[in-house]
């Protein structure tokens, strides 16, 4: 019985154990973080290109009692809540919420940021109470202008700090204004000023979820790096300001998405959070694609170039992740034949062989997906611009004239794909005219002797070529492709529609003797010119048949002659 007591003790405590442990490794990441070296110290990344976590614009919602929000030194907003206990530690969770509005925007849409206080933890009092406000508050954040952002932790020198070791757990997510959804792309994170050390704690860092795993640090930092977890030297203070809070004393750590979480550690000090977005364009890190076309006149049988330009990140500068997709896509308009496209890098080399291109004639879908070798290639995200070369020939249609517009997309991520400008062109059919001439039918009786009356047009073109037609009444040898009427008390004579080279012209009629132009006219409908011209007798006493002469050829009639 005891035995049996014992054996059901000593489960119940493995199982304890084994929950507790179970517990324990949850609540840590299980990976250790892989730390990689920035080429150069000059690749920094600049404070424009932050996203705005500023005192311009947050607010903060409470989940406790007591809170108050001090006015530093530096005109900065201090986050304070009362110590609860100075000879034993506390712990407060789930506390405090800070929503910044407006601080970027990408594709278009206003994005926000939210940073959660999950829990923090403060040891007892280390040390005296010199220098601490005598009210028994303490600042845990403090918020700052543009340029210095978002601080976790207070000092003394700050106002309100408090001197005891702090664990503060947050979660931030950054999601659209419009729709409260979390911005599923990836950001970086600097850690900056990870600096101090004291006898009861030593400043660091550690991410929970939601980052890559992958840090990046400059040769010249001096952190120690113990699994995901970046600590700040040991052996007392090493202050550090302005750039080498990054150079000397931070890390970048880009995420997977739009939502992450960490933990700091602090004691007497604090450390900056600088959140950046590879596709913000508030500020302008992220140059969206742009669509040119060729021509904005194009005729059938023309070829018309449209050009997709993308400007790359710069990695370490405005970038810490690659894509997760390069990928262009083009619906090519109605009126238009594939004919070829190209991929073409900063240097205009072609390096279309580094992806695939498909064309869906169904669909008219064009389609290029970057490779994963070039695209994952850290060395090729260096401002260069890409353009995307697209080429068609412009086909017949039936109407006079056309417009056809076009864009195209650029997709970068599952959840981004941004969309160019719209080109547009106004597409010409190649010149119709048609001449025709009336007579009346009363000036001439065809047959009476005087022989069939006989026109002859000049059609000039716009660079000054010209052309001749001709007609004679009755006479389909003389006069092919042209139909003859009686109507409204006029002989008409009815040209065939025929295409000219040039996009201007004009038509004039020879005079001839024996009749005078009585009027002229011309009939406009699109690119299509109907140019009509009625003669009345002129002198007809005068002039016998052979007045005028035609000469004619086997084989060919003199309306064909040119």
């Amino acid at each position: 019985m005891i035995r049996n007591a014992i054996n059901r003790a000593s489960s119940v405590l493995i199982i304890f154990m084994l929950l507790v442990s179970a517990v324990f490794i949850t609540a840590q990441p299980s990976y250790a973080a892989t730390v990689k070296t920035i080429p150069s110290t000059s690749n920094i990344v600049s404070k424009v290109n932050k996203l705005k976590l500023s005192k311009d614009n947050y607010s903060v919602t409470w989940n406790i009692t007591n809170h108050k929000i001090k006015t530093g030194s530096g005109s900065e907003k201090i986050l304070c809540i009362p110590i609860k206990n100075t000879s034993a530690s506390w712990t407060v969770t789930n506390f405090a919420k800070v929503k910044f509005t407006n601080v970027g925007t990408i594709n278009g849409r206003q994005i926000d940021c939210s940073i959660n206080f999950d829990s923090m933890t403060v040891s007892a009092r280390k040390g005296s109470s010199t220098g601490e406000t005598s009210d028994g508050y303490m600042g845990f954040a403090s918020i700052w202008n543009v340029d210095e952002g978002f601080q976790v932790g207070v000092t003394i020198t700050d106002g309100c700090g408090y001197r005891a070791k702090k664990t503060v757990k947050y979660t931030a997510t950054v999601y659209y204004h419009d729709t409260g959804a979390t911005v599923n792309l990836p950001f970086f994170q600097a850690v900056r000023d990870l600096d101090a050390a004291d006898d009861y704690y030593r400043e660091a860092w550690e991410s929970v979820s939601g980052y890559t795993g992958t840090y990046y640090k400059y040769s010249t930092n001096y952190n120690t790096f113990s699994g995901n977890k970046v600590l700040a030297p040991s052996g007392g203070s090493n202050t550090v300001t302005g750039n080498n809070e990054l150079l000397k004393a931070g890390i970048y750590a880009p995420t997977t998405g739009g939502k992450f979480a960490a933990y700091f550690y602090e004691g007497n000090c604090g450390t900056l959070i600088n959140l950046y977005s590879q596709y913000s364009t508030n500020p302008k890190v992220f140059t969206p694609p742009t669509k040119a076309v060729s021509k904005s006149t194009a005729k059938p049988g023309e070829t018309l170039t449209y050009t997709i330009s993308h400007t790359m990140g710069t990695f370490y500068k405005t970038a810490m992740t690659v894509y997760g997709k390069l990928v262009f896509t083009d619906v090519l308009p109605e009126h238009l034949i594939y004919k070829s496209a190209k991929l073409t890098n900063g240097s205009g080399t072609n390096i279309t062989s580094q992806g695939t291109l498909s064309y869906d004639e169904s669909t008219r879908k064009l389609t290029f997906t970057m490779g994963d070798a070039w695209r994952t290639n850290t060395a090729n995200y260096n401002g260069q611009v890409l353009k995307f070369t697209v080429t068609a020939e412009v086909d017949d249609f039936e109407e006079n004239t056309a417009t056809i517009k076009n864009k195209a997309n650029v997709s970068y991520e599952n959840n981004m794909t941004v969309t160019t400008n719209e080109v547009t062109t106004t597409l010409i059919k190649v010149p119709e005219i048609r001449i025709v001439k009336k007579i009346p039918d009363s000036a001439v009786q065809l047959g009476d002797g005087h022989g069939k009356p006989t026109f002859l047009f000049k059609i000039t073109g716009g660079t000054g070529k010209v052309w001749y037609r001709l007609v004679t009444f009755d006479d389909e040898k003389a006069s092919a492709g042209w139909t003859f009427s009686k109507s409204g008390g006029y002989w008409i004579a009815t040209g065939p529609k025929e295409k000219f080279p040039e996009d201007d012209y004009t038509v004039t009629e020879i005079s001839v003797s024996r009749f005078k132009e009585a009027s002229s006219s011309v009939m406009k409908e699109g690119n299509y010119r109907e140019f009509t011209f009625i003669n009345e007798k002129d002198n007809w006493q005068y002039f016998s048949h052979k007045s005028v002469v035609i000469n004619t050829m086997d084989g060919g009639a003199a309306g064909d002659w040119k």
